[in-house]
């Protein structure tokens, strides 16, 4: 048995195990698959019954953090067994436009600084800038980036700067 077939062996243990413990659901598994097919409307019987009973998982990711957001489920714990945070709260999704937010506030941290990327700072540095930027902010759950945060990483970057 391979690790990836291992780890996604159980997931309908995992899903049935999340379903269990959220009050919106039944407790008991008769009624459960026509409960969950009245609540998403788009799949089939059958499809919902194969992720509950045949470690099946919905085709494609959108399909799949759609189905884990309207059942109240931890996807990554679905998928993988592992949860996605440590505490009960769910992870904040940061959509694509909140990126630009934490690209933008990193380039005028640069600005301000009269810096130049390439001259005084990498693209590299600029990204990882970014990246430790939105991590921060998808970890403790707030979409405005931290700039006290942005410009200690550049002051970092800068002096380990040969």
């Amino acid at each position: 048995m391979t690790a990836a077939i291992a780890v996604t062996s159980n997931t309908s243990s995992r899903l049935l195990e999340m379903l269990e413990n959220n009050p919106q659901w039944p407790t008991e598994k008769k009624g459960l698959c026509t409960e969950i097919c009245n609540t998403l409307q788009d799949f089939a019987y059958a499809t919902v019954h194969k992720w509950l009973y045949q470690n099946s998982l919905p085709r494609t990711p959108e399909e799949r953090q759609l189905v884990a957001s309207k059942l109240g489920v931890d996807l990554i714990y679905w998928e993988y067994g592992v949860y996605s945070t440590t505490n009960a709260k769910p992870a904040l999704h940061i959509e694509p436009i909140h990126y630009l937010k934490h690209s933008n506030a990193v380039q005028q941290a640069i600005n301000n600084k009269g810096l130049k990327i390439g001259k005084d700072l990498s693209e590299q540095a600029l990204l990882k800038i970014q990246q430790l930027s939105i991590h921060h902010c998808t970890k403790h759950g707030i979409l405005e980036p931290d700039k006290q945060l942005i410009e200690d990483a550049l002051e970092i970057a800068l002096i380990a700067k040969p």
